[in-house]
Order: C-alpha cells, then structure tokens, then sequence
C-alpha cells in the first residue's frame, strides 16, 4: 500500500449505491483511497437530483463536468452499468463506469475477485487441469451468473445446484458460453453424496428477488433446506479444498464452519479489494507496473 498511495492522486472516483451494500460499497472506497484517489459515496437516491426528476444524460453531464474519472455504480435496473457507458461513449463524458451490480443480472467485480480467490488457492491445478466446482443455490443471484461466466474461460466441471429444479433460473446465454468455451456443466437440484469438490461456493436465498407475501415462508425453507453446516462439508468438500459465499450470509450458513480451515471467507474479501484497485489502475493508469523488487 505504501508503494502504491499515491498511484492515483488527483482522480477522483464517485461510487454510486441505489442498492444496499456493505463489502462492495467497502471494497469500492477502500481500494480508491488505498491508490490516493479521492472517493465519493453516493448511497440514497433522495441525495442525487434524480429524485427530483434529472434524467441520467445530465446526471453523467454534471458528473463530467466536475472531472469525475469513474463512476462505479450498482442499481436494481438490469443492464443500467452497460447503458451508461454507451452513453459515456456517445457524448464523450469523462467518466468510465464499472458495475457493482445490476438487477439480477451481473455483478462482475465480485465475479473476478471470488475466481481470483479460487486461482489463488488451487495455484497449481488452476488453469492446467480441470477443477471441479460446485455453486449454489438460488440461481437468481447475479454474483453466481458472474462467476459462472467468468469460469468460462478456464477448464473447469461446473455442478449447478438450484433450488429452484427443474426451471434451472440461471440464464442460458451464460449456460451457452460456458459451453462454447469447452466447459461441462451438470445441473442438479441437490448434491450427491459421495462426490467431492474443490471449490463450493453458496449464495443466501434472494429474498429480494422472491414473490410478495411468500418471502419470509420461502427463506426459512430455504435455510432448511440448504444449510451449509460441517457435516455439509465434510461429506462434499475435498481435505485441501475451499469454502466461500458472497455475502451476506444469514442463516443458510452454520456458524460452526467459521472454524474450519477450508473458509476462505476473509480471503475472498481482501481479493475483492485487490480486484477492485486493478481495475482502477486499468482504467486510469493503464501503463503502470509494478517493478520487481
């Protein structure tokens, strides 16, 4: 961090949260102010001129016109991140978009950083030999169409775990270039015991994302259901291999398993910061390098 405080000095970042957030609206500032940035944080609609009715061409006018570098942004607009950056591009603003999530469609930042967490711990099969990947359950969940599609590039034998069998929410263009890239995926509606992975990664029910009048019915069967507990692991979890989940984590996560050693809870957050101060330098310094010590 010392080598890097200042790589950034005089840009300055705008994070834009139209959603809830604790660990992406955390990474997003921490890795502006970690490479000298100055960072603003947007978090209420009811604090932009939006609610008042501006329409987004002169919100990113403004921000444009008050030097604003990046705009990182997360909404409950599927496809917003992307729209506006063909704006951005079209009228010539200054500022670069990264989505921190959109809908229920993608969240790519965390996508990175949780495939970086994997890299990082199976170093020396990742990339050479195929590893075998369980993700679960609630397919609405962007970070896992993120991660899905960020896997695809790797070999990989991906095991789809839904809730929701046989309809399988996740989208089948991710599916499709999962499997364009020579990949297999396996969906199933539970684990079979027996078969053991080197990576499970779980999401929490989608609450936010259920139908009206059956959410808090759903997720108590849904924390029943699918509970991540040590005997959960234990039966489906390779000795060397890793645990993650996203976040929040609620009661579809024992609290046992804090314990265990294949947890990489912590790690996946400190790569997510990693991943986020990348893309900063990408997108603002993309000549820069670290010079071997």
């Amino acid at each position: 961090r010392e080598f890097l405080g200042d790589c950034l000095k005089g840009k300055l970042i705008v994070a834009e949260f139209m959603q809830p957030s604790t660990r992406t609206r955390l990474k997003c500032e921490l890795a502006g102010k970690w490479l000298g940035a100055n960072v603003i944080v947007l978090d209420e609609i009811a604090k932009t001129s939006m609610v008042k009715g501006e329409d987004w061409y002169n919100t990113l006018l403004t921000f444009s016109e008050a030097e604003v570098d990046i705009l990182a942004i997360r909404h409950p607009e599927n496809f917003l991140p992307q729209r506006l950056a063909l704006l951005c591009g079209k009228h010539h603003f200054r500022e670069k978009i990264i989505n921190l999530g959109d809908g229920n469609y993608f969240h790519p930042t965390q996508g990175l950083g949780d495939l970086f967490t994997t890299e990082e711990h199976h170093r020396e099969k990742f990339g050479k030999e195929p590893l075998k990947i369980a993700i679960g359950a609630d397919m609405k969940a962007r970070v896992i169409h993120s991660l899905v599609m960020a896997s695809s590039k790797y070999p990989i034998e991906l095991t789809l775990v839904s809730w929701q069998e046989p309809e399988y929410l996740i989208r089948q263009e991710f599916i499709q270039e999962f499997l364009n890239n020579g990949g297999k995926i396996t969906p199933i509606g539970k684990l079979t015991l027996g078969e053991k992975f080197d990576v499970i990664y779980w999401v929490r029910y989608q609450i936010e994302h259920g139908p009206e009048g059956e959410k808090e019915k759903l997720q108590a069967k849904y924390n029943k259901d699918f509970q991540v507990t040590p005997e959960f692991l234990n039966a489906h979890l390779k000795d060397d291999g890793i645990f993650f989940a996203p976040g929040p984590m609620t009661e579809e996560i024992d609290t046992r398993i804090n314990s265990d050693p294949r947890m990489k809870y912590g790690e996946q957050l400190r790569n997510n910061r990693f991943i986020m101060m990348a893309l900063y330098l990408m997108m603002l310094k993309p000549d820069f390098y670290i010079p071997d010590p």
